[in-house]
């Protein structure tokens, strides 16, 4: 007997699949099943932990000057991978729908920009607002490619978005090399809404968001569910295979793999060939489930279990612990992390940051996608 794991191919399905998907994502309604994070304050949201508190800091005044003195709103976030939040992998897509859900920028001149960098995926991006003309892109990618990407292959993270955010600024506020600086009504606005409504697309892109949550999220998940069961034939011997019954399949499968359908983050179908013995196992990742994979028996069984052990206040950061507990092997570990300083929600100020003290909001910006982006 053999055991092979692979994914099956059905060439009917898988059109059905990526049809049912490119009419969802189409559309913005895709974001609804995104779990987009929140900000804790307005200038750096450092979720994966790269940057140690005094260049966070440095980073923070920086753009806060930048908006006390030239109008314009950064943000800088970093997180471990985009899949944390949804089952894209895009970081472009990821910094488009953050972009537009956060709101930064000013809402008339859209002059907003968020710099977005995922550690694991080893990808980063500047997103801009759509007061941008893409002279702007062609720059940004330039910044990304000579100053970003060489410290971050090195493993130098915070120095290269410090040096990385340093220059963005400088260009923000030098912008007479490059042409059509944004402005509330230019050119530019109107050759992003141009872009904009040509990227929209067909008929489709004008049904609400809603009907397509209705009506296609099921096309799409009877169609998976329709691929997965469909009938096959065995790459040995080419008769036909079986399904067995979730009662059998356990038979079948490793302690491991049995201990992640019991927790419900993988789910595994086994076929088994009654003519050869001949046997595949098809591994399924379940979406939104708690659990990861342990780095040391590789089945997705790690458990993360947080704790605050210092809060943060608005005038210094706090710590948490993370605990980890694999519930295949045993394996533990753990690891300490900053909780940014606390945004103060208090002032009466209504936009992003003043010369005193610092806003809850952003300014109601808006991006179309333009930018550049970047992977080491």
């Amino acid at each position: 007997m053999r055991n092979n794991m692979k994914q099956p191919f059905s060439p009917f399905f898988f059109l059905v699949f990526v049809l049912g998907m490119f009419l969802y994502t189409s559309t913005d309604s895709y974001a609804q099943i995104l779990q987009l994070p929140d900000f804790k304050e307005l200038y750096v949201n450092d979720y994966a932990e790269l940057i140690p508190p005094e260049k966070e800091q440095s980073i923070r005044q920086q753009i806060l000057q930048l908006k006390n003195t030239n109008g314009i709103e950064l943000s800088v976030l970093t997180i471990k991978k985009v899949s944390d939040y949804g089952p894209s992998s895009s970081v472009d897509y990821f910094a488009t729908q953050l972009f537009n859900n956060w709101k930064i920028g000013d809402s008339l001149k859209n002059n907003g920009v968020l710099i977005v960098v995922s550690e694991l995926d080893r990808k980063m991006r500047i997103e801009l607002g759509a007061g941008y003309s893409s002279a702007w892109d062609t720059k940004m990618k330039s910044i990304i490619d000579g100053v970003f990407i060489p410290q971050f292959k090195s493993g130098r993270y915070d120095q290269g978005i410090l040096m990385g955010v340093n220059r963005v600024i400088n260009t923000l506020r030098n912008p007479s090399s490059i042409n059509n600086a944004p402005t509330s009504k230019s050119p530019t606005n109107n050759y992003r809404e141009e872009t904009t409504s040509a990227q929209k697309g067909p008929w489709y892109s004008r049904i609400p968001k809603l009907l397509y949550t209705i009506f296609v999220l099921p096309f799409v998940f009877l169609g998976t569910w329709l691929y997965r069961r469909r009938p096959r034939n065995c790459s040995v011997c080419t008769n036909k295979m079986e399904k067995l019954p979730e009662d059998r399949d356990d038979e079948h499968l490793e302690g491991g793999q049995v201990l992640e359908e019991y927790l419900k983050s993988v789910d595994y179908d086994v076929w088994l060939c009654t003519y050869c013995d001949h046997l595949e196992i098809n591994r399924y990742k379940r979406w939104f489930n708690k659990h990861s994979n342990c780095d040391n028996c590789g089945f997705r069984t790690l458990i993360t279990t947080k704790t605050v052990v210092q809060h943060a206040t608005k005038y210094s950061t706090g710590t948490r612990r993370l605990d980890y507990n694999c519930k295949n092997c045993g394996h533990t570990d753990y690891e300490l992390r900053t909780i940014p300083v606390i945004a103060d929600t208090t002032s009466s100020g209504s936009s992003f940051g003043s010369s005193s003290s610092s806003s809850s909001s952003f300014g109601g910006g808006s991006s179309s996608g333009g930018g550049a982006s970047g992977s080491w």
